[in-house]
C-alpha cells in the first residue's frame, strides 16, 4: 500500500511540474512576432485605427497590415483573387452565401482546434457555429440591429406619449400619421416614418414573424407566397404610394439619396435605421442633428405574434483566416482578440459586436466618447435596450441556395410595382414562379 501511495504522489507531482512547466513555457502575447495581412472593409481612415492601436497595447509585435476591400460583388472578386493568389492572412466574411462558396473552394483554415486549445466555444461564445464540411471556419463576430430611430422633438410635438418598447405595424403607422406634416397645397413638409433606403426593407416584417431561413418554406422553395409577405408590402405601399405617410422609396432610387439625410435633415420623423447612422451622430464634427433622439424596435407584423424575429443582432461580419496563410497561429492571435475582449472596439464603425460576454456600457462609451457624452446626443437607455438588444430573438440564414438570385426578383419586381410596371398581384405571382425556378435550378 505504501508502495502504491508514494507512486500515486510520484504521478501527481511530475503531473504538477509538467503542468508549470507548460505555463511556463506558454507563449506569452509579447511572443507573438510578424505581419498580419488583415482584409477589411474598413481602414485606419475608416474607423479601423483604435482597433490596431487597443491591439498593439496587448500584442506589441505584431503588426496588422490593412488592405481595404468592399463589400460588393467586385469587391468580394477582388478578396477571392487575393485568397487564390495567397496575399492574404485574416478576411471578413460578409453573408452565410460568401462563406459556403469560400469553404468549398478550400480558402478557410479550419478553426476548430485554435478553439479548443483556448476552451472558447462558439455557440456559447457567440451564439452560432460557423461550421462547413464539417469544420468550424469562421468566427460569427459582427452583428447588426434594425431598429426605429426616433426625432424626440417632434414626436413630443405630435403629443405621442411614451416611446413604445414593443408595437405593431399598425400603431406605428398611427403614429406616422401624427407626425406627417403637409403645406397648404397638400405638399409633404415631413414623412412621418421612412425605410432604411435599400429596396428590400418592406420585406424585415416578413422577416421578423417567419424568422430563419425567411426566404424558404419547408420544401424548400420560395415562401414569398405566403400571406405575411404580401400583407407586408401591402402596408408599405399604402403608407408609401397611397397616403404618403412614409418617404418615397423611388425618391432614393431615383436621386440616390440614403435614409440617414432626410432624418438628418428632419424631413423624417422616424426612420428604420440600422447601426451605420450611429457612427453619424458620434461624429459631432461633421453632423450636428440639432433635436433629441430615441429609438424604439422594429414593429411586429401582427398584434398576435408571438416572437418579433428582428428585435435582436442579427449576424453579418464573419472573420476568418486564409486558408494558404503561412502563419495560421499568429493569425489567430488577432482574430481571437477581434472576437473577444477586442470586439467592443468594433463598434467604432458602427456595426456591432456579437460576443455574449459585450459590456453594453463599453461599447456606449467606445462609440460615444464617454456615457456622459452619448447622453447628451441620444437617449442612452433606450439604446442599450434596443439598439444593443443582446438577449431579444434574431433570425438565422443557413439556407442560401440561389439567394443572389431571389433577393434580385424581388428588389426588381418591388421597384416594377411601385412604379406601376406590375400589378401587386402580378408582381407577387412572377416572384414565386421566378423564385422557385432559381431555386430549383441551383439544386
Amino acid at each position: 500500500m505504501k508502495r502504491i501511495l508514494s507512486l500515486v504522489l510520484a504521478v501527481m507531482m511530475l503531473t504538477g511540474m509538467a503542468g508549470i512547466a507548460a505555463a511556463e513555457n506558454a507563449k506569452k502575447p509579447e511572443d507573438y512576432q510578424g505581419t498580419i495581412r488583415l482584409w477589411s472593409v474598413w481602414d485606419e481612415e475608416s474607423g479601423a485605427q483604435l482597433w490596431l492601436d487597443k491591439f498593439h497595447e496587448v500584442y506589441p509585435n505584431i503588426e496588422i497590415e490593412i488592405h481595404k476591400f468592399s463589400n460588393s460583388g467586385d469587391g468580394n472578386v477582388q478578396l477571392d483573387t487575393a485568397l487564390i493568389a495567397e496575399e492574404v492572412d485574416v478576411y471578413m466574411n460578409f453573408g452565410a452565401n460568401r462563406i459556403s462558396s469560400r469553404a468549398n473552394a478550400n480558402l478557410m483554415y479550419p478553426l476548430d482546434d485554435f478553439l479548443a486549445a483556448d476552451g472558447l466555444d462558439s455557440v456559447e461564445n457567440w451564439g452560432l457555429e460557423d461550421k462547413f464540411n464539417g469544420h468550424i471556419v469562421a468566427i460569427p463576430m459582427g452583428g447588426n440591429n434594425d431598429h426605429i430611430i426616433i426625432n424626440k422633438d417632434l414626436w413630443d410635438a405630435a403629443g405621442l406619449g411614451e416611446i413604445p418598447t414593443s408595437w405593431t405595424i399598425d400603431e406605428y403607422y398611427d403614429a406616422a400619421r401624427k407626425l406627417t406634416k403637409k403645406d397648404d397645397k397638400g405638399n409633404v413638409e415631413i414623412y412621418g416614418c421612412s425605410n432604411f433606403h435599400s429596396i428590400y426593407y418592406w420585406s424585415i416584417l416578413a422577416r421578423g414573424y417567419l424568422g430563419n431561413d425567411y426566404y424558404y418554406n419547408d420544401e424548400g422553395l420560395s415562401s414569398i407566397d405566403q400571406k405575411c409577405w404580401r400583407d407586408a408590402f401591402d402596408l408599405n405601399y399604402n403608407a408609401d404610394i397611397v397616403e404618403k405617410i412614409q418617404y418615397p422609396l423611388i425618391t432614393y432610387r431615383d436621386d440616390g439619396i440614403q435614409a440617414y439625410t432626410p432624418f438628418y435633415e428632419g424631413t423624417v420623423a422616424m426612420c428604420e435605421m440600422t447601426n451605420a447612422m450611429t457612427r453619424r451622430i458620434a461624429n459631432t464634427d461633421d453632423y450636428d442633428f440639432g433635436f433629441n433622439i430615441t429609438y424604439a424596435p422594429i414593429p411586429k407584423l401582427y398584434a398576435d405574434q408571438e416572437v418579433n424575429y428582428c428585435e435582436g443582432l442579427y449576424y453579418f461580419m464573419h472573420l476568418a483566416i486564409a486558408n494558404n496563410c503561412p502563419d495560421p497561429e499568429l493569425a489567430w492571435q488577432f482574430v481571437k482578440w477581434f472576437s473577444t475582449e477586442g470586439s467592443v472596439y468594433y463598434s467604432t464603425v458602427g456595426h456591432m459586436p456579437t460576443w455574449k460576454y459585450t459590456d453594453r456600457s463599453a461599447i456606449v462609451a467606445v462609440t460615444f466618447g464617454s456615457e456622459e457624452a452619448a447622453a447628451k446626443l441620444i437617449d442612452v437607455d433606450a439604446y442599450k435596450r434596443v439598439v444593443l438588444n443582446y438577449e431579444a430573438p434574431t433570425y438565422v440564414e443557413l439556407n442560401y441556395t440561389a439567394m443572389s438570385d431571389i433577393t434580385s426578383i424581388l428588389q426588381t419586381t418591388t421597384m416594377d410595382v411601385y412604379r406601376g410596371n406590375k400589378t401587386t398581384d402580378e408582381g407577387f405571382a412572377y416572384m414565386k414562379t421566378a423564385m422557385d425556378e432559381a431555386i430549383k435550378n441551383a439544386q
